[in-house]
């Protein structure tokens, strides 16, 4: 069992040295890399390199959704890997200059619903379509604040018979 730990901590390069000795959190994150490579075949640098820009992303982002939440839209990763926040109308001139700093994140104005907005209308449907629900259905729905548009899956269970064999 220890050989194994070992392993895991010392997968493709990525050890627990790298990692603050007396920040539990730190090291517990580079065991989770060090597996998670393991388990994916990712390389454990991309993975850590990931995890970088999701720290970089929260550092940066959090302030700006929270001051911004009457036109913050949405935010998350373009198919490169880089990351974006959307707002409904103009980008605020302080999240420009702030981005600036931060090339692997790029904002977007225009989205069509704050997420605040979003969340109403996306509780305005699903109250909506509940009212015609049957009494054993299951209800999802999903409204994207960017583009505006509205999911609805109903799945229905069914009652299971059990089936008597001779």
């Amino acid at each position: 069992l220890l050989a194994a730990v070992m392993a895991l901590w010392t997968w493709g390069g990525v050890n627990v040295a790298r990692a603050d000795e007396g920040d539990p959190v730190a090291k517990a994150l580079t065991v989770d890399i060090a597996r998670d490579a393991a388990e994916s075949g990712v390389d454990p640098d991309l993975l850590e390199s990931r995890l970088e820009l999701q720290r970089e992303v929260d550092a940066v982002l959090d302030p700006l959704i929270e001051k911004y939440a009457d036109t913050y839209s949405a935010a998350g990763y373009t198919e490169d890997g880089n990351a974006y926040i959307a707002f409904v109308g103009e980008v605020p001139d302080e999240v420009e200059a702030v981005l600036a700093d931060h090339p692997r994140i790029t904002a977007r104005g225009d989205a069509t619903l704050s997420e605040a907005d979003a969340a109403e209308v996306n509780q305005a449907v699903a109250d909506a379509v509940a009212e015609v629900l049957p009494d054993d259905g299951e209800l999802t729905t999903l409204v994207e604040p960017e583009t505006g548009d509205v999911e609805v899956a109903i799945n229905e269970r069914r009652a299971e018979v059990p089936v008597e064999t001779a």
